[in-house]
């Protein structure tokens, strides 16, 4: 075999032959004659020296593919102007017919008769493929971002920066811009306040490593709207298993957030009031009794007199009505945080939350007689509609919606017979036809009791007589009743 270099011994020819790849002597003519190659040249091509001798007549151009071949001149002669040495990438002709890309590093010497380049090959088959790999990677999520509405976004965790794709402008209108060092309030203040929190907790879970993390956030448009989105993010990591960045997408739910809140709504709101529902009365006011709140509400039953006699005599469309301006004048009189329901055909319930006092109740009743006074006054068919009303206070009369419901029962609020606003109290509504008192709400629970009536001493013994007898016996006689007050006259 040839030396591959003149004057080199053959420990320096073996170290040749262990460098990765092959090495090859050529000469600087037009077809890159091959002078000599080691073994590893021979190994990565697949090629006997017989072999390049007969198929390329050691021509080392013709093994090059012909797609590299031109550039692979103008590159030559473009480096040799500045150095004598040459760093190129081509592919090159292997015995199985396929083409192995590779890096050659090329040293030109010689003299004036003769001049060889002294080349180094290096593998990079697998490399290129894995970059050719990555370029369709990117080209296939480039092609995916351009078709979908998702907006993606990738954060620098080390540089504190976050980058958006274009279709963040499309969405909300204006550019995104991001500065890790503002107070979260400033940072995030293109979303709806009551998410600012739960977003600056995601962002810091993104950033303590926490992958796959999905958060419903609303973002400002440019118009001033709110858009439900969905926000996915997944952490890369280093070898050290450092959090490097985040990435992730951005979709659009704002339709389908307002389709499960209709389809919500609607199992939760009473048709024809826009109220609550039974159910979700209950479920509601019993959420809000579950955290023990030390403050007082009062719960309502209202009950419409005679419904089926409106119904009846004026057709249920009018008693629609009816039930649909009761429901509107209940909603005028009561805040939004309160909650308000219709339970039963005729039947609403109110249930006030954190009242300053029980005062308060008796006026919210006092209203609510009102609104029954007022209802369709003015209109050309007068209608009268009478309620009775049951009222219970937390937490004296109970501590959840079933007890206080209960509770309710034994006092009834009602218009004064004659039409006079007033109420009737504190006794059940079965027993509420023997008495002509109008006893207003307990002003404190279990403390005072005011009568309007002439004889206010007098009546309030025999009213609690009254009570201790009914507790005995559910149906006094007339005789016993008429003999019974005159005694006590």
């Amino acid at each position: 075999m040839k030396r591959l270099l003149k004057g080199l011994c053959p420990e320096g020819e073996a170290l040749l032959n262990l460098i990765p790849g092959g090495v090859m002597q050529c000469r600087n003519d037009s077809s890159y004659t091959i002078v000599e190659v080691n073994d590893g040249f021979l190994s990565m091509f697949g090629f006997t020296r017989e072999e390049l001798d007969e198929q390329f007549q050691n021509r080392f151009f013709h093994m090059i593919h012909p797609s590299d071949q031109q550039n692979f001149l103008i590159e030559v002669e473009r480096q040799l102007e500045k150095s004598d040495r040459l760093s190129l990438s081509y592919r090159v002709l292997c015995k199985d017919g396929n083409y192995k890309w590779i890096a050659s590093s090329e040293q030109l010497f010689g003299d004036e008769k003769e001049e060889r380049f002294f080349c180094i090959f290096l593998d990079l088959t697998e490399v290129r493929d894995a970059q050719e790999k990555l370029r369709l990677s990117l080209e296939h999520l480039e092609i995916i971002m351009n078709q979908s509405s998702d907006i993606i976004f990738e954060w620098d965790l080390i540089a504190d920066s976050i980058s958006f794709s274009p279709n963040w402008l499309e969405k909300f209108g204006y550019a995104p811009h991001y500065d890790g060092r503002l107070q979260k309030e400033e940072m995030l203040h293109n979303f709806y306040p009551d998410d600012v929190e739960p977003m600056a907790a995601f962002m810091e879970e993104a950033k303590r490593g926490i992958s796959d993390s999905v958060i419903d956030v609303r973002i400002r448009s440019l118009k001033d709207q709110y858009i439900w989105c969905r926000i996915r993010a997944a952490t890369q990591y280093s070898a050290e298993n450092t959090p490097l960045r985040a990435v992730g997408t951005i979709s659009d739910i704002d339709e389908e957030k307002r389709m499960v809140e209709e389809l919500r709504r609607r199992a939760e709101l009473d048709a024809l009031t826009g109220l609550y529902n039974h159910t979700e009365t209950e479920r509601r006011s019993e959420l809000y009794l579950a955290d023990k709140p030390d403050t007082i509400c009062a719960m309502f039953i209202i009950d419409v007199d005679n419904f089926k006699l409106v119904n009846d005599g004026q057709g249920h469309l009018f008693g629609d009505a009816v039930l649909a301006e009761l429901a509107a004048g209940m909603k005028k009189i009561t805040r939004k945080s309160d909650v308000i329901g219709r339970i039963g055909g005729d039947e609403f319930a109110m249930f006030l939350k954190d009242l300053p006092s029980v005062s308060i109740a008796e006026d919210k009743a006092r209203k609510l007689l009102q609104l029954f006074q007022d209802l369709f006054q003015g209109e050309k068919q007068s209608v009268e509609v009478t309620c009775s009303i049951g009222l219970a206070v937390y937490p004296w009369d109970g501590s959840s919606y079933q007890e206080l419901y209960t509770a309710q029962i034994w006092r009834c609020i009602r218009p004064n017979a004659g039409g006079r606003t007033g109420m009737h109290g504190l006794m059940p509504k079965a027993w509420r036809r023997w008495s002509g008192l109008a006893i207003p709400l307990w002003e404190r629970p279990s403390i005072r009791i005011r009568l309007l009536a002439e004889r206010p001493v007098i009546w309030s013994i025999m009213y609690f007589k009254f009570y201790m007898i009914r507790m005995i016996s559910m149906t006094p006689s007339k005789q016993f009743w008429k003999s019974w007050a005159g005694a006590s006259m």
